[in-house]
């Protein structure tokens, strides 16, 4: 339904996995979130984050994925390690900025994902 969906689209929220990219970038498996069972995780074969990409989506606050890189990690709140949170926009949808709010970590066990988003009319 989102390939032919028309109106404006937004999604977001925890997905529990990493980008393909993680792989390559020295993440994968040593670093997946810790209620992953790694033994059945097969990273080369999940695809949410890169079918979303792929239908033109655009991803607030996208980063290269890599252990130096932890500007937009979200989890665990309190010493963040893992970015699984994400939202995403298409259709008819604009990001104007993307961030992380790192004073909200006593809120919850993530760190929020904050967007500003223009959307434009049907």
């Amino acid at each position: 339904w989102i390939a032919n969906n028309n109106t404006t689209t937004i999604i977001g929220g925890d997905f529990n996995t990493v980008a393909a990219a993680a792989e390559k970038n020295g993440l994968a498996q040593n670093d997946a979130p810790w209620f992953i069972n790694k033994s059945k995780w097969d990273l080369k074969n999940e695809t949410t984050i890169q079918t979303l990409l792929h239908m033109g989506f655009k991803e607030v606050a996208p980063a290269k994925l890599s252990l130096k890189n932890t500007k937009y990690l979200t989890y665990p709140s309190n010493n963040p390690k893992e970015k699984i949170d994400h939202i995403f926009v298409g259709n008819k949808a604009r990001i104007i900025k993307g961030y992380i709010y790192n004073e909200a970590h006593t809120a919850s066990d993530h760190l929020p994902l904050i967007a500003e988003i223009k959307m434009s009319g049907n």
